[in-house]
């Protein structure tokens, strides 16, 4: 991994969002919910303070045809994995 410096900082960047949007801890899906990172929440001056500018802001970063499998009717949850911080291995 290479610092965020000079003229890349802004491809390296989106490298970074592309790589955690198309990730499951970014978005995941199961029958009933679309999970994002509880991140969108924390950081909503930056992706939106709903999931429908939040979801605007992930089309960005999608890899190609992604968006066409997730249902966007379904509930959106905000979970975040904080096993690694805490040390309990408890999903929040």
């Amino acid at each position: 991994m290479k610092p965020f410096t000079g003229d890349w900082v802004d491809r390296m960047l989106d490298g970074a969002a592309l790589d955690f949007i198309n990730h499951k801890k970014g978005l995941d899906t199961n029958d009933e919910e679309l999970i994002l990172s509880r991140l969108f929440v924390k950081y909503q001056n930056q992706f939106g303070s709903n999931s429908t500018s939040q979801l605007s802001h992930i089309k960005y970063h999608l890899v190609s045809g992604a968006m066409d499998k997730i249902n966007l009717k379904l509930r959106v949850i905000y979970q975040f994995d904080w096993a690694l911080n805490d040390g309990t291995g408890m999903r929040s």
